[in-house]
């Protein structure tokens, strides 16, 4: 399962945060771990699902994807690919780190319809007390910033 989620992302955009060794997210695979958890107790494999998060679960990337997955549900992912493909994010390592998770926080933040003053940065938060724990590294603000004014509605593609 961990690797049809690498070749589906994959097949939407090259060099993913969390696939492509980003210094932030230290080489780790959070979102497919996510994925192996969810989806196999989803086709009914709740031994292969537990044993999967009996493994991961002090990992505090996955942990982050699976709170986000458990809110939000599978809706808030597929925004997040059809953002990318609508913006025509075909390779993230055109963008920087890190930018390169800003503009990922930003479209799940766009998605997840936390775009008030009051909730605005609350998945730049989560992630980054993530992020802490896994490189001892965040994402600022600035960048957070830098990618809202790249991408100000992700629903809408840009022009170039």
């Amino acid at each position: 399962m961990h690797e049809t989620v690498n070749v589906l992302t994959g097949s939407i955009a090259n060099s993913w945060v969390w696939a492509d060794g980003s210094p932030l997210w230290a080489g780790s695979s959070p979102f497919p771990n996510m994925c192996d958890i969810v989806a196999s107790n989803e086709i009914g494999r709740k031994d292969v699902s537990a044993a999967q998060l009996s493994r991961m679960e002090a990992d505090p990337g996955v942990r982050l994807f699976l709170g986000i997955q458990q809110r939000y549900g599978w809706g808030l992912y597929q925004k997040l690919f059809s953002y990318v493909m609508m913006n025509e994010i075909r390779d993230w390592s055109v963008y920087s780190e890190p930018l390169r998770s800003a503009i990922l926080i930003w479209f799940l933040s766009y998605g997840a319809n936390l775009t008030t003053t009051s909730t605005d940065e609350l998945l730049l938060k989560e992630f980054n007390s993530a992020l802490q724990s896994i490189s001892g590294q965040v994402v600022p603000s600035s960048a957070y910033a830098r990618a809202r004014a790249l991408f100000p509605r992700p629903d809408v593609p840009r022009l170039y």
